[in-house]
């Protein structure tokens, strides 16, 4: 007898189940096919049902009869952002035969043989027209199981060609990415809580262990085979949540069992995300930073044990009650991907409005002010001139309030593609403008905000976008200068008066200069009085100055040979890349991408190519490539397999073949028999090599296009006009000899701490005296995770900072010479000294995080004091060195972690078509507004993704309109849970409308050929058979609408003739308990339940 299964576990027998999420896993599908289409411009798919329709016609028809290379380019790279797992899925290892007997040199081309074959397969694994195909297969799969699981008497599907080859492929690259994930787990074994899961054994035969999990049985799909494929386009909680609803998956208190679920769950759709505006004020700048503080920079992170790395995990909220804590895999691991002190410092100084005259340079986004059509090779191309809009001013100006009627009329949603000749905007969050580690800003403030977009005819082109000088930075400081910048402001509130300062002293000092008052070194250091190291001065200033001769030709020897070097080791790099196929999934095997070969070359193009200089000896700008053009070479290499016969056409109009200016060495290899893109870059290299060495001894003078060589400037005027012109770039160390004399004044410092920031050199000096600081002042220190044992290597050993800094002192390996340096990366022998200077660069970035930790803690103690003295918090006993990611420790009281604020996000209801569709391009219907009476900075980051849930703008539909919801916030324990109640309530509510489609079509089979429209066979069923019973048309709209809602894990849009059984929630008036949610729902399923069953009594 067949043991009854625990309640809410199902299997393939229960269809409703499969058939809930397979919608939700066609709705996730559609929204990404709609976004890849907006981003190209196209128009999208009406419905669900048609998506395999944009994938097999209108897709396959840009790459095969689509003229517009950008647009085909544009598709590849965003179908692989998407849908990861295509990679795997078209990635075929080529065959490899045992190893043969034969001379070296038979064996040596055996080898190379075999790296052509390697460079073949993965250059076809990228091929549009493979990922197409692939993706092709897959989406037709999941219709076709869609709608047999979502109907009653469908017939059962036949399975597409390769699709249990194709899932195995993903499954398998899921594998090793879980395994990479948990390699260093000391509870977790590799070999052991794997081996159920290798479908291979020993000697390429099938792992018994593994029939369990086997994804197909008498030619369809199994319970393990539909639940990865299903899970291919769902996010992860709802991965999870089916998993553990499928019998045989339910347990996770094994590692094993543990290691499936991750398995099963690893590689998914990448759901397009929602832009939602939100204002960032001082509870979110406090709440951001210390949230930001709680992270470890992820250099530190990847070295530390497994057992340390298990204090970064928090969980995350927004579960289901039923999910046991110790079975949770949702949790947030506290990692800093990027250092973000440079955005909270300038934001700091922008929200606090500290600067009164400096402001900083903010990006608006692309202008692309002309697009015309440009013959180009054989193809005719559009060709956007392009400029990007740089302003000044705090960055907390740029709302969409302020924002001028003609830049809303002109920005458009789109990054990549516009279909018009009409002038557009891309539009773009506004955000610094931070280039080569740079910010510029301005002094003073302008009139104007936003720059005009006013476009002027061009005298040698079609239009021109004018220059406004008041849009044009002083000046830019190096973002690693940010950090003393605000420790100056700290201690004396007065580092906008020393930039501005430096800006005019530099200013004077290039006057004198230009008009030769300046005319040695010591007139120099006569008129800058110490100010500024000589350093800081550009170097052809101090060249002219001293008189001094450039030796060019050993500077250009010293070029060639590092140009060579690089050769040398790019052609290394892909040989060993090629010696064997990757298994996909592992940390660094990976395909080689085309895209980043093409970009590296046609930069190269342009490097060796010289440019056409005219009759006048005055060099010809048409001579190489223009933008346009730029992009159209790279594109077509990147997809060099199915565009590489454009290449002729784009090499002779850019002159890099033929003319008067070709490139150097293109032509001296048949680049139109290589077979990929790997294969013509190989060459290149070859080529390349040969043509440096063979100027290696030539006068360097004729080679100077390539070199780029600084050759030394006499004329003064307008070497200063260019300095200017460009932005003065501020030197480094500007505010260290300010920040000296200000702490070896301070009499709150004690005696041997200011003797020391008085003696101690400019190295090192700002992260010194910052820490003095920071313990003689505050008595505190920086967070403990930084003193954490971590290892260089994965079989190094754990060594705390002391350790690895002693070891390093007694075993500091011998530096190379220069002519060594050439070999660093290709030889073995300098594998120590590499492993020293990566040491070395570690303790350098973990020193420079450690000092931004303290200025940033510094930074949110002036928030807490000057904007939140209603916590009443003791600013003194709150210290950065008990900030601990576990909040439940004994001193929690002292833990920054467990201070809370108050914080409200507003969530704007949009109108929605009858068939659910947002219109987010409509004004909004209503704001409604979340609060979080009690936010920690470790839960910040759930809360604001609760507000870009999908479900919410349908949800909130059913709010009463009243007149002050901000008055009114709904809490976000009630929303969380009223979602979650969502969650729970979706399979029963489909179980409802299948059971009734069941019952209709045994009683009434001559509808059967209806059964795919279940809305149009219930009105079909109405009109013939139950046209005088109680079942209004009202019924029937409320179960369709519910049914497709649920299907799109949507909530239906409220209309008042069809919702109105359902009660309204009033914000004003919340009497039912947060664990109750909304109340929507439930109440949906209740009068989903109540119409069904008024339905099956007239059947």
């Amino acid at each position: 007898m067949e043991k009854p299964l625990p309640p809410n576990v199902y299997t393939l027998k229960h269809k409703f189940f499969w058939g809930a999420f397979l919608n939700i896993a066609r709705h996730n599908a559609f929204i990404t096919i709609c976004h890849i289409n907006e981003q190209l411009g196209l128009t999208t798919p009406p419905n669900d049902d048609k998506i395999a329709d944009v994938v097999c016609g209108t897709w396959n028809n840009i790459l095969n009869n689509d003229h517009d290379l950008l647009k085909k380019s544009q598709l590849t790279e965003l179908i692989l952002k998407h849908f990861p797992f295509l990679a795997a899925m078209c990635y075929h290892p080529p065959k490899k035969e045992g190893k043969k007997k034969g001379s070296q040199k038979e064996q040596q081309k055996e080898k190379e043989k075999e790296k052509e074959n390697e460079a073949q397969s993965q250059a076809e694994a990228l091929n549009p027209s493979e990922l197409i195909k692939v993706l092709k297969t897959i989406v037709k799969q999941l219709r076709t199981l869609r709608n047999y699981y979502s109907h009653h008497s469908h017939k059962k599907p036949d399975t597409e060609k390769d699709i249990f080859k194709h899932l195995y492929k993903a499954f398998d690259a899921s594998l090793r990415m879980v395994k990479e994930d948990y390699k260093a787990h000391f509870t977790v074994n590799l070999t052991r809580d794997f081996a159920h899961l290798n479908r291979k054994g020993k000697n390429k035969q099938d792992n018994p262990k593994f029939d369990r999990y086997r994804f197909e049985k008498d030619g369809f799909f199994t319970e393990s085979g539909l639940l990865f494929f299903t899970n291919l386009f769902l996010d992860k909680r709802d991965a999870y949540w089916m998993l553990k609803k499928v019998s045989g998956f339910k347990a996770s208190h094994k590692q094993s069992e543990k290691m499936t679920t991750e398995v099963f769950c690893r590689s998914r759709i990448l759901l397009p995300k929602l832009r939602l505006e939100s204002r960032y004020d001082h509870n979110q700048m406090l709440l951001d930073m210390l949230s930001e503080l709680s992270r470890c920079p992820k250099l530190l992170y990847e070295k530390l044990s497994e057992e340390d790395k298990k204090c970064f995990q928090v969980e995350a909220d927004g579960f289901l009650d039923e999910i046991e804590e110790e079975q949770n895999p949702f949790k947030d691991t506290l990692i800093r991907h990027q250092d973000r002190f440079p955005y909270f410092a300038l934001r700091y100084l922008d929200l606090n409005e500290l600067f009164t005259s400096i402001r900083f340079q903010v990006d608006l986004g692309t202008y692309h002010y002309c697009i015309y059509d440009k013959k180009i090779g054989d193809e005719q191309e559009k060709r956007h001139l392009t400029r990007t809009l740089l302003s000044f001013g705090r960055l907390q100006d740029f709302t969409e309030i302020n924002r001028p009627q003609e830049w809303k009329a002109l920005t458009k949603d789109l990054d990549y593609n516009e279909t018009s000749k009409q002038p557009f905007i891309s539009k773009t969050t506004p955000h610094y403008h931070i280039t080569d580690n740079k910010i510029g800003f301005r002094l003073g403030t302008s009139k104007e905000l936003y720059p005009s977009l006013e476009v002027k005819d061009g005298a040698n082109r079609i239009a021109k976008y004018p220059y406004n000088s008041d849009f044009v930075a002083h000046a830019f400081i190096s973002v690693h200068e940010l950090l003393p910048l605000m420790f100056y402001q700290h201690l004396t509130g007065k580092s906008e008066d020393l930039l501005k300062e430096t800006v005019r002293h530099i200013q004077r000092i290039y006057k004198d200069f230009e008009e030769e008052r300046i005319n040695t070194i010591e007139d120099l250091e006569k008129a800058n009085q110490g100010r500024l190291p000589l350093g800081a001065f550009p170097k052809q200033m101090l060249g002219l100055l001293q008189n001094k001769q450039s030796d060019l030709s050993e500077k250009a020897k010293i070029k060639i040979e590092k140009l060579i070097a690089e050769t040398k080791l790019l052609s290394h790099r892909l040989n060993t890349k090629l010696k064997s196929s990757p298994k996909l999934g592992k940390r660094r095997e990976k395909l080689i991408k085309t895209g980043v070969l093409a970009d590296w070359l046609v930069k190269d193009f342009m490097r060796f190519q010289p440019v056409a200089y005219d009759i006048q000896n005055q060099p010809i700008e048409s001579s190489k490539a223009n933008s346009t053009e730029f992009q159209l070479i790279q594109r077509a290499l990147a997809l060099y397999g199915g565009e590489k016969n454009r290449l002729e056409g784009y090499f002779k109009q850019t002159n890099l073949i033929g003319n008067t200016n070709p490139h150097p060495f293109l032509n001296k290899f048949n680049w139109k028999a290589c077979r990929n893109l790997v294969d013509f870059y190989q060459q290149y290299l070859e080529q390349r090599e040969k043509f440096l060495e063979a100027i290696k001894n030539q006068p360097w003078e004729p080679y100077q296009y390539c070199l780029l060589l600084k050759i030394p400037k006499e004329n003064r005027k307008n070497l200063v006009k260019g300095w200017e012109q460009g932005g003065i770039s501020l030197p480094r160390g500007l505010f260290t000899e300010a920040i000296r004399e200000t702490l070896s004044e301070d009499l709150m410092l004690s005696k041997p701490i200011r003797k020391e920031i008085k003696k101690h050199g400019r190295v090192g000096f700002i992260s010194r005296a910052i820490t003095l600081y920071f313990k003689e002042k505050y008595q505190d220190k920086h967070q403990s995770f930084y003193n954490l044992s971590y290892k260089l290597e994965a079989k190094a050993p754990l060594l705390k900072r002391e350790e690895h800094y002693e070891y390093w002192q007694q075993n500091k390996p011998q530096s190379p010479t220069e002519s060594q340096r050439l070999e660093l990366h290709t030889s073995d022998r300098w594998k120590d000294y590499l492993l020293y200077k990566r040491w070395q660069h570690l303790e350098k970035k973990l020193r420079l995080y450690r000092n931004q930790d303290i200025m940033l803690w510094l930074m949110t103690l002036e928030l807490t004091k000057n904007h939140f003295k209603e916590l009443n918090l003791n600013y003194h006993q709150l210290k950065l060195e008990n900030l601990a990611v576990n909040v439940q420790e004994a001193d929690a009281k002292l833990n920054p972690l467990n201070q809370t604020l108050p914080m409200v996000l507003p969530v704007k209801v949009y109108p929605a078509t009858a068939f659910g569709e947002v219109q987010y391009q409509e004004t909004p219907i209503r704001t409604v507004y979340i609060r979080e009476e009690h936010t920690k900075a470790l839960k910040m980051g759930n809360f604001k993704a609760l507000v870009k849930d999908r479900r919410l703008n349908g949800l909130f539909s059913f709010i009463k309109e009243e007149n002050d919801t901000q008055k009114h916030p709904i809490s976000q324990l009630r929303l969380r849970r009223e979602l979650e109640i969502y969650q729970s309530l979706r399979v029963d509510a489909f179980k409802e409308t299948l059971d009734l489609e069941e019952k209709l079509l045994k009683k009434h089979t001559s509808l059967s050929s209806l059964e795919n429209k279940f809305r149009i066979l219930l009105e079909e069923w109405k009109k013939e058979y139950a046209a005088s019973s109680m079942v209004t048309d009202e019924h029937i709209a409320f179960i369709a609408s519910v049914r497709n809602a649920f299907c799109h894990n949507q909530y239906p849009f409220y209309e008042e003739a069809l919702h109105a059984p359902i009660p309204l929630f009033t914000v004003a008036q919340q009497t039912t308990e947060e664990k109750d949610g909304l109340g929507i729902a439930e109440a949906l399923l209740r009068v989903l339940r109540e119409y069904c069953e008024i339905v099956k009594s007239q059947i």
